[in-house]
């Protein structure tokens, strides 16, 4: 069996080491999590290519709703004789 009691200097070498390594490893900047959020979406190219069909499946989405109203028509037509204004037959 191993005696650590006779070690306790290796220890603390070691303790320093993992605590001067730890912070160069994670030397990144802190975000919150709504700046992680707005990072992500921001550099999310899928999302972007999602946030570009919203406005087609609007679209579709009216165009179908149209489909379950009765649709109205009108057509007008007007005819005007130079005869019949000038009173000649």
């Amino acid at each position: 069996m191993p005696n650590y009691r006779a070690r306790p200097g290796l220890i603390v070498l070691l303790a320093l080491l993992a605590g001067a390594v730890a912070p160069t490893a994670h030397a990144e900047r802190r975000l919150s999590l709504r700046e992680a959020a707005e990072l992500a979406l921001a550099r999310n190219p899928e999302l972007r290519l999602e946030e570009a069909k919203v406005p087609e499946a609007d679209a579709r989405r009216l165009s179908t709703r149209g489909l379950y109203f009765p649709r109205l028509s009108t057509d007008a037509n007007l005819m005007v004789s130079r005869r019949a204004r000038d009173g000649k037959r």
